[in-house]
């Protein structure tokens, strides 16, 4: 079943789901790598070879690796006005499809690409948005220090907060257990987690530091931008990241309205089973436009993982404090999100997991059309809970 937020209304334009990709913390950037348990099926497409071309000697080694994941769940959700009870992909991981490999060009330096589809494992479905390969569709090059990658993919900014800052990797199927998802997104295209056009840059250097740069032009769904910088250590994790989404749209103010987010956060690890998560970050919403106020959100999401083998439990709590919500004057409220999960880890790559949220809303923000369509909220309640319970495979 595809997610509701697939057909989420807004002020601006319908919008979707934001599907984003499950990462591992603090995994490499690169295409052609893996870390941190993500499994994968490498097939050989050519073995090392020397070629003399002009004269120089070129070692040719080519992979192309098969990778993914597929759940499937039940989850029970209160006070909503469609199904209270349905079988899709499971809450809290969706199911995707990818392919990824690279070329060794000689000197250090590598070809990579990467295509990766959703999948809806109750339906069979794949692809999103008309698009096929929806959650990635790159290619680019590689070295030890740096990355380029060119077409459609997560901003720099995403790639920090799903590898480093949130528990969870804001890997959900719903609005229900990824509150983040509608913050550092497109909105002026439909709250599209990804951006088509992108050409980002990543720099990995000494001491665990990293940085990245990406940008794509308005070529229809509006103009964007954004970066990130961290430090990556076996004990802690810092982190700056931004971006800018520019509406395709010039208002009649001869300026282009823009979604804005900045934030910062970390993990901290202690000892070997524990882990502290927090991002925090504020966003705004230009609403002149329609001669509306700005919309400023400000978000503060801490998290906890434990791991006592063979369980993982996680936890997570957001608090969205919003102002001018919708871009009215006065309507200010507040969004409250508590996550809770538990991982039955049958093997390295297949587990069980149970799951129980909750939502609830105050004042001004319990009128918020985008929430109550995404969470198929009935509009006379203040929260929205439930459960899930669900099984994973990771290949």
């Amino acid at each position: 079943m595809t997610s509701c937020l697939h057909n989420v209304p807004t002020d601006l334009q319908a919008a979707s789901a934001p599907d984003i990709r499950p990462t591992n913390p603090d995994s490499s950037a690169r295409g052609d790598t893996v870390k941190n348990g993500t499994m994968g099926r490498r097939i050989a497409v050519a073995g090392g070879a020397t070629l003399a071309v002009s004269g120089l000697a070129f070692a040719q080694t080519s992979s192309v690796q098969i990778y993914g994941r597929i759940s499937a769940g039940i989850t029970h959700k209160t006070h909503q006005t469609g199904a209270k009870t349905e079988l899709s992909n499971y809450l809290l991981n969706g199911s995707y499809l990818g392919f990824r490999g690279g070329e060794d060009l000689g000197g250090g330096l590598r070809a990579i690409f990467r295509l990766e589809t959703n999948i809806d494992t109750d339906t069979g479905e794949m692809g999103s948005r008309g698009k096929f390969w929806h959650r990635e569709s790159t290619v680019g090059l590689a070295s030890e220090a740096f990355t380029l990658t060119l077409g459609r993919q997560f901003h720099a900014s995403t790639d920090r907060v799903t590898r480093s800052l949130d528990v969870f990797s804001v890997s959900g199927a719903s609005l229900h257990v990824t509150p983040l998802a509608l913050y550092g997104v497109n909105k002026f295209a439909g709250n599209d987690s990804r951006s088509d056009d992108v050409i980002k840059v990543r720099w990995d250097g000494p001491a665990g530091i990293t940085a990245a740069l990406s940008a794509a032009p308005n070529e229809g769904s509006g103009r964007s931008m954004a970066f990130d910088l961290a430090q990556i250590t076996n004990t802690y994790t810092v982190a700056l990241y931004g971006v800018t989404f520019k509406s395709p749209t010039l208002a009649a103010t001869g300026l282009y309205p823009q979604h804005t987010v900045l934030g910062a956060g970390g993990q901290l690890r202690l000892g070997s089973s524990a882990r502290l998560y927090l991002n925090a970050a504020r966003a705004t919403l230009d609403g002149s436009a329609r001669g509306r106020p700005e919309q400023a959100n400000t978000l503060i999401t801490p998290g906890l993982r434990y791991d006592m083998a063979p369980f993982i439990f996680k936890f997570s709590y957001t608090l969205d404090s919003g102002k001018n919500i919708n871009n009215v004057a006065g309507r200010d409220g507040k969004k409250k999100t508590a996550i809770a999960a538990v991982d039955y880890q049958l093997s390295r790559r297949t587990a069980l997991s149970f799951s129980v949220f909750s939502n609830s809303f105050s004042d001004g923000y319990r009128l918020d059309p985008v929430n109550i369509a995404g969470l198929t909220r009935d509009p006379s309640r203040s929260s929205t809970s439930g459960y899930a319970i669900g099984v994973r495979h990771d290949f």
